[in-house]
């Protein structure tokens, strides 16, 4: 028994000195590096680290930055000459050159200086650890923090705590540069944005020229496609190190300055004692055409028409497991239902019975649905469909047909109609992205990427092969997206100042992009089985070259003259 007493006092003794040694390689991680910058001298939220890499250290600043009004902090306890001179903190960052010579301890080093493009706001995220490896491990791990946003003019937007940080999105999440969400404690208008908490900080990682997501979206409001998510590039820190270039943007949902029809999961809510979450959910578990899943709700609005966003997942059935509600159409396809999340059965059923009668007339010869007669026109907004489509075949979308494809039915009061939209997902369009597989497909600007499928269940198809879709095809592309196309390849300028030119776009990012390639020198190379270009330059001439043969063949293939092969 006393031998038992002794190797429990020493396990217990073992655990202590191991938790001792984890907290001090912890503490040890959470230092800062030798030399950071900041607007006030403290390592505050908006304090940036000298990164360290193979050539030495690189310091990445933001366009609005004035070097004179910034000081210096170092640590680490040891002796800094910059270019031969002893820093002190509180130093003037004015004495940093774009090239130095950082002297640390006696041992010689290079320090790069860059700064990002003028007029591009900066991000500074904080979280609580001091790290990001809970948000990384999983896209459900959520961890709060703060959060400073400055405008182009280093003016202060939001300075306060962060709800949350979060990973968002399926495949980005295995790139270098994650896409995240996060969550502010109260709605907040961010750079004249609608208020709001939650947004989106969208990498585009596989979009080499940082630009294809901005112009699609750009394009989308200009030709008329409602609710189009607002968006601007800016820079992002998180934990004072650079990680690039990002698209602030609102989230998909609705709300009064987002998606503004009737809040049905709000109303849902209000009516009932717990929250629609905590509720038994019910139905078809694993995905069975015809069926859906819903949440045993006892409660329903009077008016439950409106408001659903749907996602379109065509490939994966793993998206309709994960959903919390979701419905597989007769044909396979799976449609996720992001608002109202936790949807009720009678909720379910008068969703999946619009979308069913839809997807039945859009196959059916006549375009009509066989059980109620009525013509697919009836049932969704041609229009919307008819621009989204476009947008997606002229862009070559290479989502298009799979997943990322929203749509939306508001109340009847304000429509008895689906819509197309938002968009949502471009930065793989534009020929930059391929498998390996299809690479060569990807790359030609001639045939129907989106239209010319061949799988038998694809909705853009089926609504291709319609007349009536068909002819407004070729009237909105004449009508709208020629005069986009105009302003993209700088033959006139929007009024409106929606829509630039491409050299317009990349003179916004043209600094900042430069720094983007440093932090992700992979960008360099042909990655993602096409070849667009190693710097800036180069990928916007690659995006040129692409929609001036792009829209020509399309323009000769949806002339008056032209008609459907058989």
């Amino acid at each position: 028994m006393r031998m038992l007493g002794i190797l429990k006092k020493l396990k217990i003794l073992l655990c202590g000195l191991l938790l001792c040694l984890l907290l001090i390689g912890t503490a040890s991680a959470a230092e800062p590096p030798v030399l950071w910058v900041s607007r006030t001298g403290e390592y505050t939220v908006d304090a940036i680290c000298a990164e360290k890499g193979k050539d030495g250290y690189t310091l990445y600043l933001p366009g609005y930055m004035e070097k004179e009004n910034v000081r210096i902090g170092i640590t680490g306890g040891k002796e800094l000459l910059l270019n031969g001179e002893k820093l002190e903190n509180g130093d003037s960052a004015e004495k940093l050159h774009a090239e130095n010579t950082l002297t640390i301890g006696g041992r010689e080093t290079k320090l790069t200086v860059m700064q990002g493009s003028p007029g591009l706001p900066a991000i500074y995220i904080t979280t609580d650890t001091g790290n990001l490896d809970r948000v990384w491990h999983t896209k459900n791990n959520k961890e709060p923090g703060d959060l400073l946003l400055l405008n182009g003019s280093g003016e202060t937007v939001y300075d306060g705590r962060l709800d949350h940080l979060k990973l968002r999105g399926n495949g980005t999440r295995s790139y270098p540069k994650k896409t995240y969400q996060f969550k502010l404690e109260n709605g907040t208008s961010l750079l004249g944005m609608g208020k709001a908490k939650r947004w989106i900080l969208r990498g585009g990682y596989i979009d080499r020229s940082f630009l294809r997501e901005e112009i699609g979206f750009d394009m989308a409001d200009f030709v008329g496609i409602a609710y189009t998510p607002e968006h601007t590039q800016c820079e992002l820190y998180i934990n004072h190190e650079y990680h690039g270039l990002y698209l602030l943007m609102e989230k998909i949902e609705i709300d009064d300055d987002r998606v503004d029809f009737a809040n049905l999961e709000k109303a849902t809510e209000d009516l009932n004692e717990r929250k629609p979450e905590n509720y038994s959910r019910q139905g078809a578990s694993e995905p069975d055409p015809g069926a859906y899943k819903f949440f045993n709700i006892p409660n329903n609005p009077e008016d439950i028409t409106g408001g659903y966003i749907l996602e379109f997942e065509a490939l994966l059935d793993g998206r309709y497991v994960e959903s919390e509600s979701a419905y597989q159409t007769k044909r396979g396809i799976n449609i996720a239902v992001k608002s109202p999340e936790y949807a009720s059965k009678a909720q379910m059923s008068y969703i999946s019975g619009l979308i069913q009668r839809m997807e039945n007339a859009i196959f059916a010869q006549d375009g009509r649905d066989p059980a109620t007669g009525m013509h697919f026109t009836e049932i969704l907004d041609l229009d919307s469909f008819v621009k989204k489509y476009i947008l997606n075949e002229l862009l070559k979308n290479y989502d298009s047909n799979s997943s990322s494809e929203y749509m939306y039915k508001p109340e009847d009061a304000k429509s008895t109609k689906i819509f197309a939209g938002p968009v949502w997902d471009l930065d793989n369009c534009m020929a930059g992205y391929a498998r390996d597989d299809n690479a060569e497909r990807m790359k030609r600007t001639d045939g129907l990427f989106v239209a010319g499928s061949a799988r038998a269940a694809l909705w853009w198809p089926a609504l291709y092969r319609q007349e009536v879709f068909l002819e407004r095809v070729k009237v909105l592309y004449g009508q709208v997206f020629l005069p986009a196309l105009d302003v993209l390849l700088g033959n006139k300028k929007d009024p409106s100042g929606k829509l630039l030119s491409l050299d317009g776009y990349a003179a916004r990012i043209a600094e900042s992009a430069e720094m983007n390639y440093t932090k992700y020198p992979e960008l360099r190379r042909n990655l993602f089985n096409i070849a667009t270009g190693k710097n800036l330059v180069e990928n916007v001439d690659y995006i040129r070259r692409f929609l001036e043969a792009r829209s020509e063949y399309l323009r000769q293939e949806w002339s008056p003259e032209a008609v459907l092969d058989d």
